[in-house]
């Protein structure tokens, strides 16, 4: 009966180890849990037309209707929360070059994240930036970018301000 008593309580402990050790879930991924790492996320813009075929699926945004828009693809590489397209306006210029912009929010994605990227159809007047972006990064603090074309080559550049 003792034998009993002990093969049966050992084969509990057995199945009892075995299913916190699996089934705990505390080696596995939550995807609900955020990102711990604090490295600042890299956000970029493209021409669209030359990175769509790289994604399934992705958020889209008219800021403008005039003639000459342009399509811009951003992109994340990972998650970023609060993340705006701005309409931005040129207020000063400081002694040394730089640009004071007020911004007003156009549109708004919760999170920006690597796997679906926003396209947004803009137009670019002349060589004073009339877009922005800004976003919380991994840190929570939040950046904002100017949206501009390259004199150079022609690339989509972001100037943060």
């Amino acid at each position: 009966m003792k034998r009993k008593i002990f093969v049966l309580m050992l084969t509990a402990a057995v199945i009892a180890m075995s299913f916190c050790l699996s089934g705990c879930g505390k080696n596995e991924k939550d995807p609900e849990i955020t990102d711990t790492d604090k490295t600042p996320a890299v956000v970029d813009a493209k021409w669209a037309e030359d990175e769509l075929e790289n994604y399934n699926e992705y958020d889209e945004f008219t800021a403008d209707t005039y003639e000459y828009q342009s399509k811009v693809l951003f992109t994340a590489d990972r998650s970023v929360k609060n993340f705006n397209v701005l309409a931005l306006t040129m207020e000063d210029v400081d002694d040394d070059g730089n640009v004071t912009f007020s911004e007003k929010s156009i549109h708004t994605l919760a999170t920006l994240k690597p796997e679906r990227p926003l396209m947004v159809r803009m137009t670019f007047e002349g060589t004073i930036p009339n877009y922005g972006i800004s976003y919380t990064d991994t840190d929570g603090s939040t950046k904002r970018f100017a949206v501009q074309i390259s004199g150079k080559d022609g690339s989509i550049i972001l100037s943060e301000f």
